[in-house]
């Protein structure tokens, strides 16, 4: 994973945006498959992948939790 590939993520999310239930849905995997490229050393830059992650925190639409 490369945060070029990350950034392009954040960007299908902010496209959903529309659609709050799947943008949080794509948020939610994005951090996961971020955070499971990082623990399997398969980030090429992890910290640079966690920080764009993290971006998706920016985007407006309702997060709702159970």
């Amino acid at each position: 994973m490369t945060p070029e590939h990350v950034k392009a993520r954040i960007e299908e999310i902010e496209r959903a945006s529309m659609d709050s239930e799947g943008a949080h849905c794509m948020e939610d995997t994005l951090h996961q498959d971020v955070l499971r490229a990082i623990g399997e050393g398969a980030a090429t830059d992890p910290a640079a992948c966690a920080r764009e992650a993290l971006k998706s925190r920016e985007i407006k639409f309702a997060r709702w939790y159970a």
